[in-house]
């Protein structure tokens, strides 16, 4: 049966769970539905059939809300699950909601290092760390080596659903080691000194697979927080051979976003200008961009003239787009929105100096 204004009662149960949990979080910061008004543009009498539980509003609503307060709204969605009965046993909650955010770009990644690089160079001895993208990335690789080739494999990882993943397994060829330190659900990870001091011998002589908040072409890899950056600051300056994975979301990050977050861009430029042929980067892109950047690249024999305009811009040292206007006498890049530019910029970079190791595959969406 469906309540009176048609939504079904389960929505009709979030909706007031949503409302009560918004009203309380404005009475602790003391604003009213004027202030959300004028921060989201949203008018006052649809605020009031939110927060009276009325109305379940959309995710972008939703999320402007959020902002206006400065809330987090997984908090609010694990309140709502938990409020509903149908919050994970797991203590790890919001790492299994980021398990399916991006799926469809994260599996088309994944399929692709695992097809390309790990499955084609029969890969024994293999680090995966801390990630969501990287559980897709194993469960990728596993499916097929188990049927098509089944050598022995040494892994060691300090990512807790891969743990999970191959004690299900059973499988008698694979190996499995476990990193020493302290359980973080939030990463679903094993973190800390103690991981870092496991990781730095064996990352040395294994081929390492790593995921990242960000990539910025010019700072490197991205993290927000500190022990799971600490990883990545590790595995860029230690690893032999390293395999990045991000989807295209990831390579769209505005520099204001990311700036404080880097891991270690001299590692990183260092491993780029010495030891190319040991860092690999898979990811997805923005159809368009895949365009633009094919477009672009087919028409540059030499790369430094084009890695000059694009750093110009990247670095913000001429005016915004004007690198992009010297750089795109091209057709494709003229529907590009500012996030696309900013995905095409990182991506033209990483392709002039990573040429063939760089590899991309255009992002399905969700």
């Amino acid at each position: 049966m469906q309540n009176t204004n048609g939504a079904s009662p389960t929505s009709k149960q979030e909706a007031v769970l949503i409302g009560r949990f918004l009203t309380a979080a404005m009475k602790k910061i003391d604003v009213d539905r004027g202030y959300l008004a004028e921060k989201t543009g949203m008018n006052e009498d649809y605020l009031r059939t939110i927060l009276q539980g009325d109305h379940r509003p959309h995710k972008k609503n939703l999320e402007a809300l959020c902002d206006a307060m400065a809330l987090d709204k997984q908090d609010l969605l694990q309140y709502v699950r938990h409020q509903m009965g149908t919050t994970s046993a797991l203590p790890s909650d919001r790492f299994s909601f980021k398990m399916t955010k991006g799926l469809s770009d994260k599996s088309a990644v994944a399929s692709l290092v695992a097809n390309q690089f790990l499955g084609h160079k029969s890969t024994d001895e293999l680090l995966i760390t801390d990630g969501t993208s990287l559980v897709h990335v194993w469960s990728a690789f596993y499916s097929s080596w188990k049927v098509l080739s089944a050598y022995p494999i040494n892994l060691a990882t300090n990512n807790v659903a891969i743990v999970k993943a191959c004690f299900e397994s059973e499988h008698p060829n694979l190996t499995v080691h476990v990193a020493p330190g302290r359980l973080d659900p939030q990463h679903g990870a094993i973190l800390g000194p103690e991981t870092l001091d496991w990781l730095r011998p064996i990352c040395r002589r294994r081929t390492c697979v790593m995921s990242l908040t960000a990539l910025d072409a010019l700072l490197g890899p991205c993290g927000h927080d500190a022990p799971a950056r600490a990883v990545k600051e590790l595995l860029l300056e230690e690893s032999n051979l390293l395999l990045l994975i991000c989807d295209a979301s990831k390579l769209g990050r505005q520099r204001d976003e990311i700036d404080t977050s880097a891991a270690n861009p001299d590692a990183w430029h260092a491993r780029i200008s010495n030891h190319p042929n040991r860092l690999w980067v898979y990811t997805s892109l923005d159809g368009a961009v895949k365009t633009a950047l094919e477009e672009i690249m087919g028409s540059f024999t030499d790369g430094r003239p084009l890695l000059s305009i694009v750093e110009s811009e990247m670095k913000g040292t001429i005016p915004r787009r004007e690198a992009l206007k010297q750089l795109l006498k091209k057709p494709a890049v003229h529907t590009l929105t500012d996030k696309t530019e900013r995905q095409l910029l990182n991506a033209v970079w990483l392709y002039a100096n990573l040429g063939k190791n760089f590899r991309y595959i255009a992002a399905p969406g969700d």
